[in-house]
């Protein structure tokens, strides 16, 4: 794993877009706490990046400002360059993605926002070491298009080495921003796994997605090239106010727990796996589980599946699934498609589709792409 070191050649730019002019583009003022808040864990005790190298863009007018901003620090990192954006993702008439401005016009967006395009050529050409982008908006996950550019691959154009890419959601998915909370869904998911210890990129995602999942929001997406994932960037906030209400939430779940309420033991190893304290959240899981708490058995086997014990996560996964939990029958459907059970795992992938669980909906449709059934596949 590779230690954080605030070294002169590593760049951060983080860009969020809070406000707008347009009726049809709500605002959101969580998107400034984003960049406080992140900025903070980026540049603080065990960050990577010097506060001097860290650059926030708080609703920018207009593309030449983020441009300008880019392209220096892309230009100046040699070791890590880390770009960021929170704010409404919009697509155009061809489905391509652009970031939002204060002035986004959603039907004009290639003239009054900045195209997703733009802002990967200018990542993609830094000769930094390691390339991270992530993405808090709207059909993020259309960045993953454009960061996979075949025929840039195939021409040497432009080498996408080293790139780490996290997105807030699929393609085709809205992303969140919950009212009173001090973050959106995504980046206070991610802010609240980078309390839970010092951890590599991969890690981080792991933790944020659980999170997001706990809490009913999209799955997120990443694409990793070489080994990027292996760095740590992040340090802690001293005293975040999210960790400051968790620690009364433990308190009080503890109590219930012990008293035998199993949606307490269940919330409590989520408080403790957000923490890193994986043994004790497993403990917890485990005597809810038992005691058939289906959202335990869930997330009991997720644990134990990276853990390494799949045996175990597998028992637990189809329990839970049995009982028609959509989450457990799209993990266990993973499962066996890993074990290439290709007919269970289709099974699985259908009954949780059914429910409108979105992750098995794609699943489903691939499987059923890659098996020549194509008249049978979920549109993408």
């Amino acid at each position: 794993m590779t230690t954080p070191s605030r070294r002169p050649g590593s760049r951060a730019v983080l860009i969020g877009t809070a406000t707008y002019t347009h009726p049809d583009l709500a605002a959101i003022p969580t998107a400034l706490n984003n960049l406080t808040d992140l900025g903070e864990v980026l540049t603080s005790a065990g960050g990577a990046f010097a506060p001097e190298h860290c650059v926030a863009l708080p609703d920018p007018v207009n593309g030449a400002q983020i441009g300008h901003a880019v392209a220096q620090a892309a230009g100046e990192a040699t070791d890590v360059l880390l770009v960021y954006y929170t704010g409404h993702g919009v697509l155009d008439s061809r489905g391509r993605l652009h970031l939002t401005l204060t002035g986004t016009d959603p039907a004009r967006p290639s003239w009054t926002s900045v195209p997703f395009q733009m802002l990967r050529e200018e990542i993609l050409e830094s000769p930094a070491t390691a390339r991270i982008l992530i993405l808090d908006c709207c059909y993020s996950g259309r960045a993953f298009e454009a960061m996979s550019d075949t025929t840039s691959v195939i021409t040497g154009v432009t080498s996408i080495q080293g790139t780490y890419t996290i997105t807030s959601s699929a393609a085709n998915e809205t992303s969140f921003a919950p009212l009173g909370h001090r973050n959106t869904a995504f980046t206070g998911a991610l802010l609240a796994a980078a309390n839970t210890g010092d951890l590599t990129l991969d890690e981080l995602y792991h933790r944020t997605e659980q999170h997001l999942i706990d809490h009913g929001h999209p799955r997120p997406r990443r694409r990793t090239i070489d080994t990027a994932g292996e760095l740590k960037l992040l340090g802690t906030r001293e005293h975040p106010i999210e960790q400051r209400g968790e620690l009364a939430a433990e308190t009080v779940y503890r109590k219930a727990a012990a008293a035998g309420r199993t949606d307490a033991m269940n919330h409590l190893g989520i408080l403790l796996e957000q923490r890193g304290n994986l043994d004790d959240a497993e403990h917890w899981w485990r005597k809810a589980a038992d005691a058939d708490h289906t959202n335990a058995m869930n997330h009991l086997g997720y644990l134990l599946e990276q853990r390494g014990k799949l045996d175990d996560a597998e028992h637990w996964w189809r329990k839970a699934a049995d009982t028609g939990h959509p989450d457990a029958m799209y993990h266990l459907g993973i499962l066996l498609y890993q074990r290439d059970d290709l007919d269970n795992a289709e099974t699985w992938w259908r009954k949780a589709a059914d429910t409108g669980h979105s992750g098995a909906t794609y699943n489903l449709g691939v499987l059923l792409k890659e098996r020549g059934d194509t008249a049978k596949a979920e549109p993408q």
